[in-house]
């Protein structure tokens, strides 16, 4: 759910106001335009609007970013070596063998990323 909220802000009709109660509690309460907003819905409501594929798009760029953000961060990595003896080579094994497992999941998310942008930019005629 988090991905939708930032795909979408108060230029689109999206605000969170803080309401505060009779009894002096206060509590985030989101709108759509200015009709109250249980954000569940937020999903469904912006599905049925024209601007469907720009609130995707939106968020699988934000997905896109981070992805890329978490493979460059592991390439910066390089070939490290254990910084101690403390690091068995049984479990520096482990070690680099899961760092090879996450670049191999994220450049498969990466690329599903990509076939979804090109299918959105097919499906809207924006290429």
């Amino acid at each position: 759910m988090v991905r939708r909220l930032l795909s979408v802000n108060q230029e689109d009709g999206f605000n969170i106001r803080v309401l505060q109660e009779n009894d002096g509690t206060k509590h985030l309460q989101a709108f759509w335009f200015d009709d109250v907003l249980q954000v569940e819905e937020l999903q469904n409501i912006l599905r049925i609007t024209e601007r469907w594929p720009l609130y995707e798009l939106r968020a699988i760029f934000l997905v896109k970013g981070r992805i890329q953000e978490q493979l460059s961060t592991l390439e910066s990595l390089g070939d490290m070596q254990p910084l101690n003896q403390s690091c068995t080579s049984n479990a520096w094994h482990v070690i680099k063998m899961l760092q090879g497992l996450e670049k191999l999941l994220l450049n498969l998310a990466k690329s599903e990323v990509e076939v979804k942008v090109c299918l959105i930019y097919r499906v809207t005629r924006w290429c």
